[in-house]
């Protein structure tokens, strides 16, 4: 159980914050957002648990939205104590001040692998995800530039090019045999 595990790290009463048992939209703190988003032994598996974290990272960009740019800027300075990345101050200051731009930008929310792009099988002993790199990537370019087009452009070239590979190996094996016949005849 996180929370109880959360709770004893931090020298707390073992049965604090635990989430409610009720169904519908429920008001977490930081303690039950981190349990539900964690959790993996409930419906779903892994592929349920990356959906509780993207419905968390939705709502939070929704309360976002709403909220007046002075208490966006309390919000952001208080969060950013708890974030660790490779982009200095000056470029998250950067973003940050953009923020009202890139909130009005439609939110779509995805995962790899994408449903019926994958099934279950068996590597070097271990149990892993087989996947449909081909159909992934093509889902993910037409979300990207919002055009089917352009992922299938980019499947036709990748066909192209393979296939001109393949010719030249095929040039490279025939002008091999060719030299190895003119030296032994």
């Amino acid at each position: 159980n996180y929370i109880t595990e959360i709770n004893y790290m931090t020298s707390q009463p073992l049965e604090k914050d635990y989430l409610p048992i009720e169904s519908g939209n429920v008001h977490m703190n930081g303690k039950q957002v981190l349990a539900y988003t964690r959790v993996r032994y409930v419906g779903g598996g892994d592929f349920g648990r990356t959906e509780r974290q993207r419905k968390v990272i939705n709502e939070l960009l929704r309360l976002v939205k709403t909220m007046k740019p002075s208490r966006f800027n309390k919000f952001a300075e208080r969060s950013l104590t708890n974030v660790s990345t490779n982009l200095s101050e000056t470029e998250v200051m950067s973003l940050l001040m953009g923020a009202s731009d890139y909130l009005d930008y439609e939110t779509v929310s995805a995962r790899v692998p994408i449903d019926k792009t994958h099934h279950s099988g068996k590597l070097q002993g271990a149990y892993v995800l087989i996947i449909d790199l081909k159909k992934n990537a093509d889902y993910w370019y037409s979300l990207v530039y919002l055009d089917k087009d352009i992922s299938e452009e980019l499947g036709r070239k990748a066909e192209e090019e393979k296939k001109a590979e393949e010719e030249k190996a095929n040039e490279d094996k025939a002008g091999e045999s060719s030299d190895t016949e003119s030296a032994t005849g």
